[in-house]
């Protein structure tokens, strides 16, 4: 596929960021003209930025960014909306994971910088819409998913804007692996990494159950992020580590159960479900024995 190669000349980093340019803004008009477009729409607009990020040379990154975002503006100068809370982040989002692409960084972490990059700028597109339109985009779509008379909606909506985030980068990344082999991110196994996965889990569980008492909302979005480091934390078990470890970790998930059916009564009636991460705390510690006890069993050898 000769039209997805690498760019070496500045015409042609200019011609094809001109072309992501047009995307961009052709999604910007799709999301601004056809009702509930945005959920399928977004999934895959930061591909386009990512395949920016990961063809083009990084010097051009801010040429093109100002070009993305302003033809996107412009082509939906009547109705900004859209393209402020979705586009916009998506842009920066997407030219991101190609950046971090190109400066090595694992996997993990180039799909988590970059949802929080994406989520942060939600949430500062959020007061810019509500002074220019005073519209505000959240309790809009709450409306007419008809949950805007739910007591505890409020809780879950950034959790669910960092689950769309991971979504999103995450759907990026699959499109960029299956179809174009020769951009594989590299697979960093050093003990400092892969530690670093249940050790993330771990303090997201202990945060989570935390807020949970009096803060679910925060509590929620921790839970998240726990669970998404946790996932690679599981990862950790194709490697076989001593029969006894998996034995703690199945008494330990016994324990979670326990905590979770003491502890449930005495948190607030939207804060229970935060209480699984009890389990995912008995994942990551399964995980970060029998990572530690591998890591010193190759030290003696």
């Amino acid at each position: 596929m000769n039209f997805f190669r690498e760019r070496k000349s500045p015409s042609e980093n200019i011609a094809f960021m001109a072309f992501a340019a047009a995307l961009n803004a052709i999604f910007s008009v799709l999301l601004a003209f056809v009702p509930f477009s945005d959920l399928f729409v977004l999934l895959f607009l930061p591909l386009v930025s990512a395949l920016v990020g990961l063809l083009c040379h990084k010097k051009y990154l801010p040429i093109y960014l100002l070009a993305a975002i302003g033809v996107s503006l412009a082509s939906t100068a009547y109705d900004m909306q859209a393209t402020f809370f979705y586009v916009i982040p998506a842009i920066f989002a997407g030219t991101l994971y190609g950046f971090l692409y190109h400066k090595d960084w694992p996997l993990p972490y180039v799909i988590l910088g970059t949802a929080l990059l994406e989520l942060g700028l939600n949430y500062l597109a959020l007061p810019i819409v509500q002074g220019i339109y005073g519209n505000d985009i959240i309790a809009f779509f709450l409306k007419v998913l008809s949950l805007d008379q739910h007591p505890y909606i409020g809780d879950i909506i950034p959790a669910f804007l960092l689950a769309y985030a991971l979504a999103q980068t995450s759907i990026s990344h699959l499109v960029i692996q299956a179809f174009f082999s020769r951009f594989h991110l590299l697979k960093e196994d050093n003990e400092k990494l892969c530690i670093s996965y249940p050790l993330g889990g771990i303090c997201g569980v202990i945060i989570t159950i935390t807020f949970a008492f009096f803060y679910p909302a925060v509590s929620y979005f921790f839970f998240v992020l726990s669970l998404y480091l946790s996932a690679f934390a599981a990862l950790l078990f194709r490697q076989k580590y001593v029969w006894w470890v998996y034995l703690i970790t199945g008494l330990m998930g016994l324990f979670a159960l326990y905590g979770f059916a003491f502890l449930y009564r005495y948190v607030p009636k939207d804060g229970g479900l935060a209480l699984l991460a009890f389990f995912l705390f008995a994942l990551d510690g399964g995980a970060l024995l029998g990572r530690l006890l591998l890591w010193k069993k190759e030290k003696e050898e």
